[in-house]
């Protein structure tokens, strides 16, 4: 994170990272950087201007699982900003000042796309696992099936979950 000693607005923070490709969340002050061949999860900004009085508080975060790019981008976001703006890279847990380093190896194209899909396999079983629910075992009775029962909401759910 960067701590800036004044206020910044919005709008000159993001001519800095709309530059280096980040686009705008749903959020208000909440961004995201994803490069398609070279990022696994992303970088996200976020600007809080609420959280020290007459201070800018930039944060830019990856998940642990991200790649070299996106690590990457986190550290230059916050190096274009801060020499634009000054300040201080601040580690985010002790909020003592660091020197940013990426300690991420690089992968291949080919090697990103594998643990991209792969993380986002892993993603979709745990949304599986939230779906599922205990359904009725009488509304599974096959020789008392109806038109109703083929379109009951628990059958379909997990009709649709079978397959995954």
């Amino acid at each position: 994170m960067l701590l800036i000693e004044k206020r910044i607005d919005n709008k000159s923070i993001e001519e800095i990272i709309f530059e280096l490709g980040f686009e705008s969340d749903d959020l208000e002050d909440r961004y995201f950087y994803f490069n398609e061949c070279l990022s696994i999860r992303g970088c996200w900004f976020s600007l809080r201007l609420d959280y020290f009085p007459n201070k800018t508080l930039c944060v830019a975060t990856t998940f642990p699982d991200s790649s070299y790019h996106d690590v990457e981008m986190q550290i230059t976001v916050l190096k274009s900003i801060k020499n634009r703006y000054g300040g201080k890279i601040l580690d985010s847990k002790s909020e003592k000042q660091i020197i940013p380093k990426n300690g991420v190896p690089q992968l291949s194209e080919f090697e990103i796309a594998i643990k991209r899909t792969y993380l986002y396999f892993l993603d979709n079983i745990q949304r599986v696992e939230m779906l599922i629910e205990e359904v009725d075992e009488k509304t599974f009775d096959i020789e008392k099936r109806s038109r109703i029962q083929i379109t009951n909401p628990s059958i379909i759910h997990h009709n649709t979950l079978v397959p995954f």
